[in-house]
């Protein structure tokens, strides 16, 4: 579930992190990078039962509501709607997976319980539920369109929640929208009978390995990298830089000379992306034109081999 993309941006946050510090320890870093995998997958788990987690909050009302002298029929009635939608009860009859979870703990616990509730709340006031309490007898596909609507709408930028995860692991901000997006966009969590399906994060090993090659080619040779950047600056000093730029950069060169599958084209495009959301706001203009200035130096004194998947994005004689 590992996309290149999310590999390449936990490397660079762990090269920012070993650079700072002038700790170029490699297999520390791998161990950390190794971690950070570890955890999406553990948070994908999480997100995937987070409306269970909001249907036990639910039936705590409705019992709390059930103990009142004369309780509100209407409050009842609108968590019962939420605790009967056949997405819940699709969600409930994955008793392995839920088994599983609980025994490695990727549970709601209690550390989350008040967040949990403001989320619940408001998705009850929303006009998404609303909506969907007019349905007299909603399908699985109208309750899928719920919980669809719920996590892009709600969910994904709720700070509250989002706060507590990024207590619990360093890693769970900017992984909590990852986690949430992949969920929504995997089709394969539907059976042939329309029931949802959920399963553990299988990372991908091929990925992976990629990543803590890429960290570690360029811990090991970081001073390499940063005299072949120096001198191709223009009117600049290396000391002049923003970190962040000259990883990024390194980062570019230890892909275009250590991994042969990879065309340079997507190289640069990758770090040109990273880099808008990583560096300063011009950043990426920057990036761009030294990443291809060394690139097309390199592919002239023939020091970048590619493989023939490689060679599809070469930049020689392209007006890249």
């Amino acid at each position: 579930m590992l996309n290149r993309r999310l590999i390449r941006i936990k490397a660079f946050k762990e090269l920012f992190s070993r650079v700072s510090t002038n700790n170029f320890d490699v297999q520390s870093a791998k161990n950390e990078l190794e971690q950070s995998f570890q955890k999406t997958k553990e948070l994908y788990c999480m997100v995937q039962t987070l409306p269970l987690a909001l249907e036990k909050l639910a039936l705590n009302k409705i019992d709390l509501l059930n103990q009142m002298f004369n309780p509100s029929i209407k409050e009842i009635n609108k968590h019962n709607c939420y605790i009967s939608s056949p997405y819940i009860k699709s969600l409930s009859t994955n008793r392995e997976f839920l088994s599983k979870s609980v025994d490695q703990g990727f549970i709601w616990d209690n550390f989350y319980e008040s967040a949990l509730k403001q989320l619940y709340t408001t998705l009850l006031d929303s006009d998404i539920f609303a909506d969907y309490t007019k349905i007299s007898q909603p399908s699985l596909n109208d309750s899928i369109a719920l919980f669809d609507k719920f996590y892009r709408d709600i969910i994904i930028d709720y700070e509250p929640l989002i706060e507590l995860l990024e207590e619990r692991s360093i890693w769970w901000r900017e992984d909590f929208e990852y986690c949430v997006e992949y969920f929504l966009n995997d089709n394969t969590k539907f059976s042939e009978e329309g029931r949802i399906i959920l399963k553990m994060a299988n990372g991908n090993e091929k990925n992976e390995i990629f990543g803590v090659s890429l960290l570690s080619a360029v811990l090991q040779d970081y001073d390499d990298f940063t005299e072949i950047i120096n001198s191709y600056l223009n009117n600049w000093e290396l000391e002049r830089l923003v970190m962040s730029d000259i990883i990024i950069i390194s980062m570019g060169l230890a892909e275009v000379l250590r991994f042969e599958d990879i065309p340079p084209k997507s190289t640069i495009n990758e770090y040109v992306e990273i880099t808008k959301y990583y560096s300063t706001t011009t950043s990426h203009t920057f990036v761009n034109g030294v990443l291809n200035k060394i690139f097309r130096a390199l592919e002239q004194d023939n020091k970048i081999k590619k493989s023939p998947k490689g060679l599809t994005g070469m930049l020689t004689d392209s007006k890249y």
